[in-house]
């Protein structure tokens, strides 16, 4: 039988280089945050898509970055205890950082959900009304009969 393998403390290098990649990745959450926003308010549907494919990619960069520091070696609340002080500092910071940073994501995205969900329900009311405007077109426009002229739905 093998003897078991002695876990690996984590390169400071490695774990700082991901922190980093991951700090950088949310920068970008949060600047594509703030330009959604603009889009929605603006109304630029095509732009607007171009967004959430740009930060559908990003997420996906975080999930492995994500999955990167994940599988470092050691208990996550311990995982930065075998490096210097001060890169250990440094990754609670950029942690902290990355935290922050993804919370102001979300919220941004909870007022951008609810800005667009005012918008649909607006948009199915201008619908409505142009059904109501069709029928009533329908019903007393020029190809209606003489008889039903001044007639409503009920006769």
């Amino acid at each position: 039988m093998t003897p078991p393998v002695p876990a690996i403390p984590p390169r400071p290098a490695g774990v700082l280089e991901l922190l980093e990649r991951a700090t950088a990745i949310v920068a970008d959450l949060r600047r594509l945050a703030g330009h959604q926003q603009r889009l929605i308010a603006t109304g630029a549907t095509d732009a607007l898509l171009h967004v959430l494919s740009q930060r559908h990619r990003l997420i996906e960069s975080f999930g492995e970055v994500k999955a990167a520091l994940e599988a470092l070696p050691g208990d996550v609340g311990h995982r930065f205890d075998g490096l210097a002080p001060d890169d250990r500092a440094r990754a609670q910071s950029m942690v902290s950082d990355i935290e922050r940073g993804l919370s102001d994501v979300l919220s941004g995205d909870g007022d951008a959900m609810a800005e667009l969900e005012r918008r649909c329900g607006e948009t199915k009311r201008d619908l409505a009304g142009l059904d109501q405007s069709r029928r009533a077109h329908h019903a007393y426009g020029p190809s209606a009969s003489s008889r039903s002229r001044f007639a409503d739905r009920k006769g």
